[in-house]
């Protein structure tokens, strides 16, 4: 579990789902955590952590073996997520900086490596991307019928909170 990552995911208006506890490997500076909420990603409710390392997995993923089955090494995800944050900070003023991070991601060869960064983001939210207060509806959704799931869905979906939804959108 990284407690850095918490600094660039969306925030939660209920902390009851929230992880208390939590060891880092590392520690991110004040000057990327400060930065976090100024940097403008593709969709504001989409960390560009999460975004970009998606991207990645994208576009690597064709020929690599159970891509989040094989963990990647945690030292190694640490140490990008350290690159990451650091590039963050030296690149605030750069035109070119969603470049450049997209670069240091694409610098690290082993994609199990950005699989496994991807499911520490997911773990470090403050609230599961299904937050528990929607998990009876979503079993009573699974429970009906074929022909009435679709609508379901859709209505299960209009309940999540709107950085769920779009993480859950971006990774689908």
């Amino acid at each position: 579990k990284f407690a850095a990552l918490s600094s660039i995911l969306p925030s939660s208006s209920s902390s009851s789902g929230s992880k208390g506890g939590t060891t880092s490997g590392f520690q991110e500076s004040t000057a990327a955590a400060n930065y976090m909420t100024d940097f403008q990603p593709l969709s504001p409710l989409i960390p560009p952590l999460f975004s970009d390392t998606l991207a990645v997995i994208e576009s690597r993923s064709r020929d690599a073996e159970g891509i989040f089955r094989i963990s990647g090494a945690n030292p190694d995800v640490v140490r990008l997520t350290q690159r990451y944050n650091q590039a963050l900070v030296n690149n605030r003023d750069n035109p070119n900086r969603e470049r450049v991070l997209v670069q240091v991601l694409q610098n690290e060869p082993n994609v199990h490596v950005h699989a496994s960064l991807v499911t520490c983001i997911l773990r470090d939210m403050p609230e599961p991307l299904l937050p528990f207060i929607l998990y009876e509806h979503l079993l009573r959704v699974a429970e009906e019928p074929a022909s009435s799931k679709r609508l379901l869905y859709r209505s299960f979906l209009k309940m999540l909170p709107p950085g769920n939804y779009e993480m859950l959108v971006r990774i689908l």
